[in-house]
């Protein structure tokens, strides 16, 4: 669990990440996962059910999903696929109202330390519309003093996609 304490206005808010784990957190996931649905239909190149199968069971099944919370409360999470010591794809998902608060960079960043032993690399497909992800993956590689290299073609089992980049983190 990787915690940090942002002071705005006054106010104390309480900002953590965990890693997901059935019967502890899950139902926290379940429910911001529920609100993600939308945007997953939106963004993926996939269907929904190849996506779920393929990214979320797979992610939740080896541990691989990270929940945001702001003061207990289930705010966003990251879902990854890990296979040969590098992540090759994923989801981020913030709640509409708490974007712009950079906390997908305090997700992402987070994520890293909890992952810098098991990960050597870290790959994403952002869709070209998502400037706030695309933003969010230069700032990440940025501070962590990480390569950022991005691919602008991506061959998927449709056939090339001009709608999506591969951005990929290397030391």
């Amino acid at each position: 669990m990787n915690e940090s304490s942002p002071q705005k206005w006054g106010l104390f808010i309480m900002i953590k990440v965990e890693r997901y784990k059935l019967f502890f957190n899950s139902k926290a996931f379940e429910k911001i996962y529920n609100q993600s649905i939308s945007e997953i239909i939106k963004y993926s190149e996939n269907s929904y059910d190849v996506f779920f199968r393929e990214v979320v069971k797979v992610s939740l099944d080896k541990g691989f999903c990270f929940i945001l919370f702001e003061n207990e409360e289930p705010i966003g999470y990251e879902i990854i696929k890990i296979k040969n010591k590098k992540v090759d794809g994923g989801f981020t998902f913030i709640l509409p109202k708490h974007r712009g608060k950079k906390y997908s960079y305090l997700l992402r960043e987070s994520m890293f330390n909890l992952l810098k032993d098991e990960v050597d690399e870290f790959s994403t497909y952002i869709h070209n519309s998502n400037t706030n992800s695309i933003e969010s993956a230069i700032k990440t590689a940025k501070k962590l003093l990480l390569n950022l290299k991005i691919s602008n073609t991506i061959i998927t089992p449709e056939g090339i996609s001009k709608n999506m980049k591969k951005y990929t983190i290397i030391p």
